[in-house]
């Protein structure tokens, strides 16, 4: 194990003791993940040769913002970081809806 490998294994345990959620899936000798990301349960036993993990990643939310033209057709369109909106930034837009990203 090298210590880049170690660096990283251990910011792994340290954000899971620090009560940040972190994940876990299967892989094979390839690396490649065969299954699923699952929270690492409070009773884990550490294995990296055995699973892949991660931090949890944070769902990115943002505001959609469109005009339609009379013709019903879209004219402008444009995404707005959820952090960035105001809804001054928006009085322009005939329509806008707030999405929020699905991590698997």
């Amino acid at each position: 194990m090298n210590r880049e490998k170690t660096r990283k294994d251990a910011e792994i345990m340290l954000a899971c003791a620090d009560g940040v959620e972190v994940e876990f899936a299967w892989h094979d000798n390839a690396g490649q993940i065969k299954d699923n990301f699952l929270l690492v349960p409070c009773q884990h036993t550490w294995n990296f040769e055995k699973f892949k993990y991660r931090i949890k990643p944070k769902p990115r939310e943002f505001w959609l913002c469109w005009n339609k033209e009379d013709d019903g057709n879209f004219s402008d369109r444009f995404a707005y970081p959820a952090d960035e909106f105001s809804k001054g930034a928006v009085n322009h837009w005939d329509n806008h809806i707030k999405v929020c990203e699905v991590i698997e």
